[in-house]
């Protein structure tokens, strides 16, 4: 009873050690990042996510092999609709 949604690339992946700061807006730029990955931000989009959903009653992870890709998975509950259809049924 729930949606799952996954956002996965494959690029240069997190270090394991990053990943558990990774939704708390504490980390900030890896200052270990190649040179060539473009990554300017401040590290808050994803604890904003995180908080937006963990307000809807879901939950966020994400995983990483370095060098391989990043998958972020997060999941709302769903909730049951009332339609022509199912008061047919009962």
């Amino acid at each position: 009873n729930r949606a799952v949604f996954e956002v996965a690339d494959n690029g240069c992946g997190i270090p394991k050690e990053r990943l558990r700061t990774l939704f708390s807006g504490t980390g900030g730029p890896d200052p270990n990042a190649p040179a060539d990955s473009g990554k300017h931000g401040m590290g808050i989009g994803l604890s904003v996510c995180a908080a937006i959903i963990k307000a809807h009653g879901g939950g966020i992870k994400a995983e990483s092999k370095p060098g391989e890709g990043l998958t972020i998975r997060f999941w709302l509950e769903t909730e049951s609709i009332e339609t022509e259809e199912n008061q047919d049924e009962q």
